[in-house]
């Protein structure tokens, strides 16, 4: 049995290049700054309970929602200190960009930003 080599055409090279800057051009688009303000909305037991833009703030505020202490500040927000047992939600760190969340499943909050261009498709809890 002979065995064959597989050279790569000019074409070939060309189309995966392409291919190749479509991808990075993709990644970066995705990853970049979103226009607008994010808000950062608080839900308790599913429901709304607080919303805040956070580009209206004029210094950080600490908040208290069922057990867990959430702080907002210009450039996103976090959840500082929860009384769940093993605080993953506080493990999160800070969210910065729209379409981020963090949840304290036994306290039953969510910490979500949303903006003007949401990055998610879905976002279930």
């Amino acid at each position: 049995m002979k065995s064959k080599s597989v050279s790569l055409k000019k074409l070939d090279v060309l189309f995966l290049a392409l291919i190749a800057l479509v991808c990075a051009v993709w990644f970066v688009h995705d990853f970049s700054e979103k226009g607008g303000s994010p808000v950062a909305i608080v839900y308790c037991g599913g429901e709304e309970v607080y919303s805040v833009r956070l580009d209206e703030l004029d210094e950080s505020e600490e908040k208290e929602f069922s057990g867990c202490v959430i702080l907002f500040e210009r450039d996103g927000a976090s959840i500082v200190s929860a009384t769940c047992k093993n605080r993953l939600c506080v493990k999160k760190g800070k969210l910065t960009r729209p379409g981020e969340a963090a949840a304290c499943v036994p306290n039953k909050v969510v910490l979500e930003l949303r903006g003007e261009e949401n990055d998610a498709d879905i976002i279930a809890y």
